[in-house]
């Protein structure tokens, strides 16, 4: 079993989310404690699959997270740019930036437990498990050119289908 999310601390996943993505995971928390309850567990009890749907280049986007081998990357700062106003997955677009995006197929059995705000350790209010799997984005920035230095890009979490 694999602990996806420490209780509490939220703050561990910005770095792992575009911003569009961590703030929809704000935002579910945040509907579960106006209903009284938090989420005292969540787990994949179990994997059963990965699989790589589709990979491809996406030119001039920023994911706008703080990273400095994107700022490496991407060159000196230049004039945002929008495709036809239309960014994809809701990033804003920027000059000089290439990502290697995936899409990824996982299917898991996922656990989640919720309590009432306030109960004690242990107490369970709801029981949730997930089977159906989902089809996960990630995106990650390129150098322009190759050779490149080693680099240190991680990849993020930019979409949940």
């Amino acid at each position: 079993m694999h602990e996806l999310l420490e209780v509490g601390d939220v703050s561990q996943m910005q770095p792992l989310c575009s911003p569009a993505v961590f703030q929809s995971l704000q935002e579910t928390l945040k509907s579960y404690a106006d209903s009284g309850l938090r989420i005292a567990r969540l787990e994949v009890t179990e994997l059963r699959s990965i699989r790589l749907l589709s990979a491809w280049f996406e030119e001039g986007k920023s994911l706008g997270i703080s990273d400095p081998e994107e700022d490496k990357l991407a060159g000196p700062p230049e004039t945002p740019i929008t495709t036809q106003g239309m960014p994809v997955h809701g990033l804003p677009a920027s000059v000089g930036t290439l990502y290697l995006t995936a899409r990824v197929r996982i299917e898991a059995t996922e656990l989640c437990e919720l309590a009432k705000l306030g109960a004690s350790a242990g107490e369970v209010a709801q029981r949730i498990v997930n089977t159906r799997g989902h089809a996960w984005v990630f995106a990650r920035a390129l150098p322009r050119a190759l050779p490149a230095a080693e680099l240190e890009t991680a990849w993020r979490l930019v979409g949940i289908e």
